[in-house]
């Protein structure tokens, strides 16, 4: 039988290498802490704790509640669910009072004619007393509206008139003596009797606009007004 010699052999001991033989784990590394480069932004997809990767999307928080919430875009939350008014001042009665701005002037049993020349609109000069206002200024002896403020402004006309039979006639609402696109027109088929025409329109208006009836016809004609309403109001 022969006897096996292994005095040649060079041997290792692995145990204190940290290699293990197969199979399962151990020998790795069991404390995170330990890690290799815990510092390094390897996860773009996270936020980072400090708050300097902007979102790329809408954050969808799933309808829970953010609670501790600083500034949002410079506004303090907290102090402005406490009081309305933190951060700006609170619109008033006077405020709104300011925003609004109307004005009218008008005539009653006018009996003036005036007369009109064919295709020539003229300033509509019937105007005979200033109605209530708040932010313009209506003046009947220039038969005009001045507006204070600058906005949209709702500009309405009602007008009782006597005219020659046959006769087209037309009224315009103008701004700065310009006729605006707010108007109405009739014909008259009755010497003697009174007609009717209205308009009702929506107008842009600079501050300090003004604000006249201008009055055109197919003929040469006199054009008596009876009653007459002009009126501008800030919406």
């Amino acid at each position: 039988m022969l006897k096996r010699d292994d005095s040649d052999l060079d041997t290792q001991d692995l145990r204190q290498s940290g290699v293990t033989g197969g199979g399962g784990g151990g020998g790795g590394i069991a404390d995170h802490g330990s890690l290799a480069g815990l510092g390094d932004d390897d996860h773009p997809q996270y936020t980072l704790a400090d708050g300097t990767r902007a979102f790329t999307g809408a954050l969808d928080i799933g309808g829970f509640a953010i609670a501790n919430v600083g500034n949002v875009d410079g506004v303090d939350i907290s102090a402005h669910a406490a009081n309305a008014a933190a951060h700006h001042a609170a619109f008033t009665p006077t405020d709104y009072a300011a925003a609004r701005g109307y004005g009218n002037i008008y005539v009653t049993a006018g009996a003036t004619g005036q007369a009109l020349t064919t295709n020539n609109p003229a300033l509509l000069t019937a105007f005979a007393t200033n109605g209530i206002s708040l932010n313009t200024t209506p003046d009947h002896t220039s038969d005009r509206i001045t507006v204070t403020n600058a906005g949209d402004y709702r500009v309405t006309g009602s007008f009782t008139f006597q005219l020659a039979n046959n006769t087209n006639i037309r009224f315009f609402a103008a701004v700065g003596g310009v006729a605006s696109v707010v108007g109405c027109a009739t014909r008259s088929k009755d010497t003697g009797q009174p007609f009717n025409c209205g308009f009702n329109g929506l107008l842009t208006l600079g501050a300090g606009a003004v604000v006249t009836v201008l009055a055109t016809a197919s003929g040469n004609a006199t054009l008596t007004v009876q009653e007459a309403h002009l009126t501008v109001e800030r919406l």
